[in-house]
């Protein structure tokens, strides 16, 4: 605790300090007397050891500290003293961390070790501890850091704990027994999709709006539509983010992934982004259902878009290359004009065609 007292006063702005300043800032680096009132005492020993060798000097209007045994509450800083401490560190001092910690860097920055003391002891009790559960990594976190974002937010935290972990030599999520937790999406899972198991008949598709999700999954409720086993709502550009949560449902590479959204740019957009991104699960256009959409609207039944750009015709690759010559030139044709052929221009009305559709 001395060594934490010592850079508190190191970086403390003003030349006069309260011993309530003292504690509050020990409080924020995990030291509270009030939950652990053992070290008040301690913390008694420390500043008398500090007066006496003259780093602290009682104001002489200083109050007299009923619950600090009578230590005045208002000191005088010596800073010339602490001048020559602030780059010291006691070769004691960094000995008895676990092997896991790398301490060299702090080794040669005694001031971001006082800084950083209380994290690293918390790290150092936790990796001395046998059988110890894994928890979330903000779980974790919020032990460790004080701050729930620290290692998976860290520019949104009071903290940057992934900064800390590579001082320490570049400890892991693992080494913490901590685990990163996937983004859910929301999905339904016929009741075959189970008892399928890992014979490459397993059909995912993903659909980037929400009336489309729902008129799918009421389809595949009621055993109008049976060819799809898993039907994933994308939310749009979320399930980029998301898409890996397929691994908390089992999902395996050997079964085929379709996608399914909106004729315009955003959407293919999307899609050559997720399929770059998960290029080991081999997601493809539902070229059945995009035609469909072209034959029930065409490209006159399509939309100006609000928010349109001028793309170029690589970036509809690979997307265009999976549909026929006459397809890819109707879809080319909406691009080109900044238009848009939602996918909802297809309804409950047509789960009839759907059900004879094979995306195999």
């Amino acid at each position: 605790m001395e060594e934490q007292v010592l850079y508190i006063l190191q970086e403390h702005p003003k030349k006069r300090i309260e011993i309530k300043d003292i504690v509050s800032k020990l409080k924020s680096r995990g030291i509270n007397f009030f939950i652990t009132p053992e070290l008040n005492k301690e913390f008694i020993c420390i500043i008398r050891n500090l007066v006496n060798k003259g780093i602290l000097t009682p104001l002489k209007n200083a109050k007299p500290l009923m619950y600090y045994e009578q230590i005045p509450n208002k000191f005088e800083i010596n800073f010339n003293y602490l001048k020559g401490e602030k780059n010291t560190l006691p070769s004691s001092e960094l000995i008895n961390y676990h092997p896991k910690l790398d301490m060299s860097y702090y080794s040669k920055h005694p001031a971001q070790y006082y800084e950083n003391q209380s994290f690293i002891r918390r790290i150092d009790s936790l990796l001395k501890q046998n059988n110890c559960p894994a928890l979330t990594a903000n779980e974790r976190s919020y032990l460790i850091f004080d701050d729930e974002k620290a290692l998976t937010l860290p520019d949104e935290a009071s903290i940057d704990g992934q900064a800390v972990l590579k001082k320490l030599g570049g400890l892991t999520l693992e080494d913490l027994k901590a685990k990163k937790t996937l983004e859910p999406f929301f999905y339904y899972m016929a009741e075959k999709f189970d008892s399928l198991g890992n014979n490459s008949q397993r059909i995912v598709l993903i659909v980037e709006n929400k009336d489309t999700f729902w008129t799918l999954m009421d389809a595949i409720k009621n055993k109008h539509l049976s060819n799809i086993h898993l039907l994933i709502y994308g939310e749009g550009k979320a399930i980029i983010k998301k898409f890996e949560f397929i691994e908390y449902l089992k999902g395996q590479l050997s079964d085929h992934y379709y996608y399914f959204g909106d004729i315009d740019q955003e959407g293919i957009l999307i899609y050559n982004k997720l399929r770059e991104t998960f290029f080991e699960y081999e997601i493809v256009p539902a070229v059945p259902f995009y035609d469909h959409m072209l034959k029930v609207a065409g490209v006159e039944g399509s939309r100006p878009l609000k928010n349109a750009h001028n793309i170029k015709e690589s970036s509809l690759l690979p997307f265009l290359d999976y549909f026929s010559q006459q397809s890819a030139t109707l879809i080319k044709e909406i691009i080109q004009q900044q238009r848009c052929l939602p996918q909802e221009v297809v309804n409950n009305n047509d789960i009839v065609e759907w059900r004879k559709i094979d995306l195999h």
